[in-house]
């Protein structure tokens, strides 16, 4: 009954929606922001640099809290979870030289021209430290860190940044139907969840261009499909040696308190890839927003 329950989340998700406060052209603008703030690359860090964290990011719902368990799995890494560390490191940096009730989030983004990376990676470790675990190398994964990926690799030069991507409605369609509490406003309508999938896509791809070949880009399909070459390929990018225990990531005993707390606690399924699909009609005016932009939805 694919038609009727969709209904019934369109109604549902409506009515959150009209409760938040969501301004869509100020996340564009962060955007454009960011990209003008870090045009070139920043100069790195140099009290940090042996430090070698592993950033997980990308849009929710994308499969990055799987590839944290198969990182996680791996003896040499300790699974932080979902860590505020970051942002907070960059507010107490920004807050040396303004002052933070005074700034909205483009503001913020703008003060970050005069951030110092040596500062935010002194501070980052800080707050991490409770956090991080015994092990050698600590994940952090926190999806929106994607906004930052050009201060992290400034702050620290051998940080490994993985970014989890999927089919581009089939993330939509996993976002819309899933309910995230304070977070992820712009999540509870199309058209809004396809600007902010656009701007996400336009701020990777920034990324990417500024600093080829330091983010991995693996697909949560390809995981699925091909799961030891995909962890072979994890774990070879983040400079760990293959462990056979990363195949076997729903043994992992770690707490998870994600959207996907439940499902990485089974073995790796397939049936989540095309469950978009029962609702490809509805998902037209995404494709079509999608297209305008330049980004390729097969």
């Amino acid at each position: 009954r694919h038609e009727e329950s969709w209904s019934h989340l369109v109604a549902g998700n409506d009515l959150h929606r009209s409760r938040l406060r969501y301004d869509r052209a100020l996340d564009a603008a962060v955007v454009d922001g960011l990209i003008q703030v870090f045009g070139q690359p920043a100069r790195p860090a140099a009290s940090a640099s042996s430090e070698a964290p592993i950033f997980i990011v990308g849009l929710p719902r994308t499969g990055t809290t799987l590839a944290e368990r198969i990182l996680g799995s791996h003896p040499d890494v300790h699974a932080a979870g979902e860590l505020s560390c970051l942002s907070e490191a960059l507010s107490e940096a920004v807050a040396a030289h303004h002052s933070l009730r005074d700034l909205d989030w483009l503001g913020f983004v703008t003060a970050l021209q005069s951030v110092n990376p040596e500062t935010v990676a002194n501070a980052y470790l800080r707050l991490a430290r409770p956090w991080r675990g015994t092990e050698p190398r600590f994940v952090d994964k926190q999806p929106t860190n994607f906004y930052y990926c050009g201060l992290i690799l400034a702050a620290f030069p051998n940080a490994r940044i993985v970014h989890l991507t999927r089919h581009p409605l089939a993330a939509v369609h996993a976002i819309y139907k899933t309910y995230f509490p304070r977070t992820y406003p712009f999540s509870y309508q199309l058209d809004e969840l396809a600007d902010y999938y656009v701007g996400y896509h336009r701020l990777m791809a920034h990324w990417h261009r500024l600093h080829p070949g330091a983010i991995l880009d693996l697909a949560y399909e390809d995981i699925v499909s091909s799961q030891e070459e995909s962890t072979r390929r994890l774990l070879d990018f983040c400079g760990l040696p293959f462990d056979a225990a990363c195949l076997q990531f729903e043994k992992n005993e770690a707490s998870s308190t994600t959207a996907s707390a439940v499902q990485v606690r089974q073995p790796l399924y397939a049936s989540s890839v095309a469950l978009w699909r029962h609702h490809e009609s509805a998902l037209a005016p995404v494709r079509r927003r999608l297209a305008e932009a330049g980004i390729i939805v097969d």
